[in-house]
């Protein structure tokens, strides 16, 4: 399907993360606002800054 990214929330199971792992999905959990956390493919994720 060409998914690259799954964001979630709440936390990744053992069996989430595997999976990710085999399919080179990158996975944002606990997001909240503008804060989140990386497993797996980080390199995907881009940060920019706002210029004022």
């Amino acid at each position: 399907m060409g998914i690259l990214f799954l964001l979630t929330r709440s936390g990744v199971t053992l069996m989430g993360l595997e999976l990710a792992r085999n399919t080179n999905l990158t996975i944002l959990f606990q997001s909240s606002g503008k804060y989140f956390e990386i497993y797996n493919a980080p390199k995907r994720v881009v940060f920019s800054q706002k210029f004022q």
